[in-house]
Parts: C-alpha cells; sequence; structure tokens
C-alpha cells in the first residue's frame, strides 16, 4: 500500500506591512531600521503596531477586567484540530445558520465568510464586513466552544463590538482575528496558531497556518 501523501500547511495570517489596514483609531503598524548594513554592518529594525494589528488573539483581558491575559493562554488552545465552517449569509452569522451545523462541546471553529475574498484585503477599512452577531455568540457559549476566529478584523459588528466579545470571553473562548481563509475550504484542519508571550497584553498577533485533515 502507498503511503498516504500529507497534506500541505495552507498559511492564513495577513502580512503585516506599513500600508496595511488597522482597526479605527488604532495605531497603524510601523518599521524602520535603526540600524542597516552599509552604516552598522548590520541590519537591525523596530517596529511600532497595536497587539491587534494583522491576524491576531484576543484574550479575556481585553474585555473582561480580570480575565486572563494572552501570555496566560494555554498551548493546546490554539495546537489541535479545527473546524472550518463556510457561512452563506452576507451580512452576519447568526444563530439559525449556526444550529444547521451541528458544533460540538470543546470544538475550535474558524468561519470563512465573503469577508475573505471581498473584504480582508481591501485597501481601506470596511465597515460592512460579515460579522457574529449576539445571538451568535450565545449559541456559541452554549456548544462550550473553546475556540473561535473570524476573517476580518473584528469577530463582532462595527461599532457594537462590547457585547459578543464579552459574552465569548467571558464564557473563556478564545479569539481570532484577520484570519485569511481565501484558500481554504469548509471541513475539518490542523490548527497551529501562536501568539507572542506578552505579559499582561489583551492580544497579540501571530503566525496562523491549517492543514487539511485525511
Amino acid at each position: 500500500m502507498e503511503p498516504v501523501p500529507i497534506k500541505p500547511w495552507i498559511d492564513v495570517t495577513l502580512t503585516l506591512s506599513t500600508d496595511m489596514v488597522v482597526w479605527r483609531g488604532d495605531p497603524p503598524f510601523y518599521i524602520r531600521k535603526k540600524k542597516t548594513m552599509e552604516r552598522d554592518n548590520m541590519n537591525l529594525s523596530e517596529v511600532t503596531m497595536s497587539v491587534h494589528a494583522g491576524t491576531h488573539m484576543d484574550s479575556p483581558l481585553h474585555f473582561i477586567k480580570d480575565g486572563l491575559s494572552i501570555d496566560q493562554m494555554p498551548i493546546a488552545t490554539t495546537v489541535g484540530h479545527s473546524r472550518v465552517i463556510c457561512i452563506n449569509d452576507r451580512e452576519s452569522i447568526k444563530a439559525d445558520e449556526l444550529k444547521k451545523h451541528a458544533i460540538k462541546e470543546g470544538q475550535r471553529i474558524l468561519f470563512k465568510t465573503v469577508n475573505s475574498t471581498e473584504h480582508l484585503k481591501r485597501p481601506q477599512f470596511y465597515e460592512k464586513y460579515v460579522y457574529l452577531t449576539e445571538e451568535g455568540a450565545d449559541y456559541l457559549v452554549s456548544c462550550k466552544i473553546s475556540l473561535v476566529g473570524i476573517d476580518y478584523y473584528s469577530i463582532a459588528q462595527c461599532g457594537s463590538s462590547e457585547p459578543v466579545h464579552r459574552t465569548l470571553l467571558g464564557a473563556g473562548i478564545w479569539i481570532i482575528e484577520s484570519l485569511d481563509l481565501s484558500e481554504v475550504s469548509e471541513g475539518n484542519y490542523d490548527l497551529v496558531c501562536l501568539p507572542l508571550k506578552i505579559a499582561d497584553s489583551d492580544g497579540s498577533p501571530v503566525r496562523a497556518i491549517l492543514r487539511k485533515l485525511q
């Protein structure tokens, strides 16, 4: 019997760059050379950014006063099997649609919407992205999932992000935002998504990769 070929890893991370889109009011991503090969015989750069720039994670501390910070996240939260669910609704992720997918306790759920193909890589921030409704967040809490991800800069509606974040993070559901799922189909995957170990931080940029399960 021939061995089953191993599926390739898919990078679902946005590239951090000076011209990237950031959440309204957040500091822009900025990188500059402090030392150069020509002047100092080495290159050394410094970066200024929000911890919520690009593909990133929200820790409970983002909206919960005494919540866990990003350096306290258990590694198993973002390493292991995950499930990509395609959402057909072009406005929002509603509880009625979620109920059709038989979401199970402990699952890591990543939502692919039209954000991945139409909105995530726009040159300007887009307010009418697909978001998770409050009822949808309540339903995910009732399913007792461990992790949720989405393909835009916030999982919640623009201008009304607090309730959804508080519901999810308050229930111990960690959040990944700004996933680039444009090259990913619905199904089951191995996920590796590690934030930087930043002390007392409410979030962190991540490098996220997926590999389709056989």
